[in-house]
């Protein structure tokens, strides 16, 4: 559900980003940062395979994606995205910026439900 290759490119960038503008670059907070991403991200890769399981049930690249192969049921993904997408924010709203949580919202319901309903 996750799509790990995007979600750690997307995680990787953050955490270079966070690098290069930190003053004074925490260790702590770049773990919680990298952790958070990668649940929002989680998350934003989960809805768009729910919206998309039909279409992705018909395409040889994204056939043996868990949803069109029936080994985990659309309940199971909401709760995934649902728990993912939650914890990931109540990290980063937490502990490491609340702009970096309403940024985070706001890539994750672009991504998940403008984006993917363009494609």
């Amino acid at each position: 559900m996750a799509k790990l290759r995007l979600s750690l490119l997307v995680v990787f960038s953050a955490g270079i980003s966070y690098l290069i503008a930190a003053r004074q670059a925490r260790w702590d907070v770049l773990a919680l940062l990298c952790g958070g991403g990668l649940l929002v991200t989680a998350a934003s890769n989960a809805i768009n395979q729910l919206l998309e399981a039909r279409t992705d049930a018909l395409m040889r690249r994204t056939a043996q994606r868990p949803l069109p192969t029936g080994r985990m049921r659309r309940r199971e993904a909401v709760a995934f995205a649902v728990m993912a997408g939650t914890a990931g924010l109540a990290l980063l709203g937490f502990f490491v910026h609340p702009l970096c949580a309403l940024l985070a919202l706001i890539s994750l319901l672009a991504y998940g439900f403008l984006d993917t309903p363009l494609k």
